[in-house]
């Protein structure tokens, strides 16, 4: 009985790593913009051959807010693939962000083995960015 007790634990421990360990992920930080500025956008992703014109997929996104002047927001994969080109439009304030030149870090999973591959430094809208989030200012 004790040994299934413990070979259900662990099971349960693995589970959660695959819940949590995502593949890819990248935190968006909405800097200085009203909760119904970026409640809703659409997110393009592109290939990256720098010219914005061969787009892979898109899709809308809703956002609920916090009461502060930063917004965050992760991305997980499907919904992104670190190795594209990606737009953000905001149809609010009527804004473009495109950022370009991701590059990774890989990270261990917090609870059994695997990896997931997250933001290191990026470029949005021609300006280097070497920090872990994607800052987008208003």
């Amino acid at each position: 009985m004790a040994i299934a007790v413990v070979c259900g634990g662990l099971f349960s421990i693995q589970a959660c790593c695959k819940v949590y360990c995502e593949k890819e992920f990248m935190e968006i930080r909405f800097i200085n913009f009203d909760s119904s500025e970026v409640d809703t956008f659409l997110l393009s992703l592109y290939e990256p051959n720098g010219q914005f014109n061969q787009r892979i997929d898109s899709f809308y996104t809703y956002l609920y807010h916090y009461n502060n002047d930063t917004i965050g927001y992760g991305f997980t994969y499907p919904n992104i693939d670190l190795s594209k080109h990606m737009e953000f439009k905001l149809p609010g304030p009527n804004r473009v962000f495109r950022i370009t030149d991701i590059d990774t870090r890989k990270e261990s999973c917090p609870c059994g083995p695997g990896s997931s591959k997250a933001v290191k430094a990026y470029t949005v809208n021609g300006a280097k960015q070497n920090q872990w989030y994607v800052d987008l200012r208003k």
